[in-house]
């Protein structure tokens, strides 16, 4: 409990200091000090105060008694902004081009599957696991298929699964083409997905 207090208390100066009652209890009392100075000492104040005004100006601008040199300068550009206050046009991400249909993976494949036939696949990269847990160092990607009737796992997404003799130099990246073909099995999940006997990735 030892540091509660110190805690409260220093929120209790952040909120002083942000408020500026701090500042306003020292103007209390260098006024209820000078006081009984009479009028000397309020003309001096104010002689002070307009000669420290004029001394902070920016070298090369004129700096008018009671204005700052923010006000002579002019606000400064916030990082991030154009001149005239309006952020940059942001860059619009634009998607790679579709590969031509002669590109694309087709069945009949060498393997068969008795249960669910050949599928083939073709769409974009959602994610890949580049690691199979059960070792046998196949790669599996998961597709966004473009027509309506695609979808081997799920309606819209298929699920490839490539052997190690099929994988290209480096993994597919989110967002690019890539097509299968090959049977319908099921997984470890017991999901439907496409063990390829063909797969190609499409970097024109």
């Amino acid at each position: 409990m030892a540091g509660a207090p110190t805690a409260v208390a220093t929120v209790l100066v952040l909120a002083l200091a942000a408020t500026g009652c701090g500042d306003d209890g020292g103007d209390e009392g260098r006024r209820s000090d000078g006081a009984g100075d009479g009028p000397t000492s309020a003309s001096t104040r104010s002689t002070t105060s307009t000669s420290t005004r004029s001394t902070t100006s920016t070298p090369g601008t004129t700096t008018t008694p009671g204005t700052t040199t923010e006000d002579a300068a002019g606000s400064p550009t916030t990082p991030g902004t154009t001149t005239s206050g309006s952020p940059p046009p942001a860059t619009t991400r634009r998607d790679p081009p579709p590969p031509p249909a002669s590109w694309t993976a087709t069945c009949p494949t060498p393997t068969p599957s008795p249960r669910y036939g050949c599928r083939a696949v073709r769409g974009t990269v959602i994610a890949i696991e580049s690691v199979d847990p059960d070792g046998d160092g196949d790669l599996h990607v998961i597709v966004r298929e473009r027509h309506p009737d695609g979808g081997v796992t799920l309606p819209g997404i298929s699920v490839l699964d490539v052997r190690p003799a099929l994988r290209p130099e480096r993994d597919p990246r989110r967002g690019e083409w890539v097509t299968g073909s090959g049977p319908v099995f099921r997984g470890t999940y017991r999901q439907k997905q496409v063990q390829t006997d063909v797969f190609r990735v499409w970097r024109p």
